[in-house]
């Protein structure tokens, strides 16, 4: 398991889209993180809990109920992987810019 307790910085910025979140879940380690910016996206479809940044407590509750659903019949190998490979595979979002590219492009020469 990996928990990273994301809070805001004393001028509200905050990383956007955590990178260790996404090298956990390559390596099938649930996650426990927070609501902030792009952990529930990369937390989703049951590869993580999230629970509500700046509280000790609630991180607490959140690595509690993670370990309980990775020793209960919740919780199957392989689902953070999977999670990572779906969502963030190289070839596939390259081939989503680039619809993207494409269709901007073509929007713009009419």
């Amino acid at each position: 398991m990996m928990a990273l307790a994301c809070v805001p910085d004393a001028d509200g910025n905050m990383d956007a889209l955590p990178t260790v979140l996404l090298e956990a879940l390559a390596l099938d380690l649930p996650a426990v993180s927070t609501t902030l910016t792009g952990c529930p996206e990369i937390l989703g479809e049951g590869s993580g809990q999230l629970v509500e940044p700046g509280s000790a407590q609630a991180m607490a509750d959140g690595i509690k109920t993670l370990h309980a659903r990775i020793l209960s019949e919740d919780w199957k190998i392989g689902t953070a992987r999977s999670r990572s490979e779906n969502l963030f595979d190289l070839s596939k979002n390259v081939a989503t810019l680039r619809g993207h590219f494409e269709s901007s492009t073509k929007n713009n020469a009419q």
